[in-house]
């Protein structure tokens, strides 16, 4: 698909997951960069804008995650922010309260509908 739906920033350490993304996000026309630390995607943040940044989180405490998120906020502008986690705690978390757009929890059951839920989100 060559359509420009948005651009979106995978922050994922894991090689095999975020081929995944990024192999299923550009099928579906957005312009994809890929980040395997945070360090690496906060750099991209810096000199790129982005529209959806999809940040995964595997950190086994939660404090971690979020300071990264309050760290990363002031450089997205104005990207949604999708948290990509395995943690089944994620669902409890106030997404407003944290300036998420989103939580997704790995595995994925079905792809297709995270990418309905960026479609959602860009609309």
């Amino acid at each position: 698909m060559t359509t420009n739906r948005g651009r979106i920033l995978v922050i994922e350490d894991d090689v095999s997951i975020a081929k995944v993304l990024e192999a299923a996000l550009t099928h579906e026309g957005y312009a994809v960069t890929v980040a395997h630390e945070h360090a690496q995607g906060l750099v991209h943040l810096q000199h790129e804008p982005f529209d959806i940044v999809i940040i995964d989180t595997d950190s086994s405490v939660w404090d971690p995650a979020l300071a990264f998120l309050d760290e990363l906020r002031p450089h997205a502008g104005a990207a949604r922010i999708v948290l990509n986690t395995a943690h089944a705690e994620a669902g409890q978390i106030d997404l407003d309260y944290h300036g998420l757009a989103a939580v997704w929890l790995k595995p994925y059951d079905d792809l297709h509908l995270l990418l309905s839920d960026l479609h959602t989100l860009l609309a």
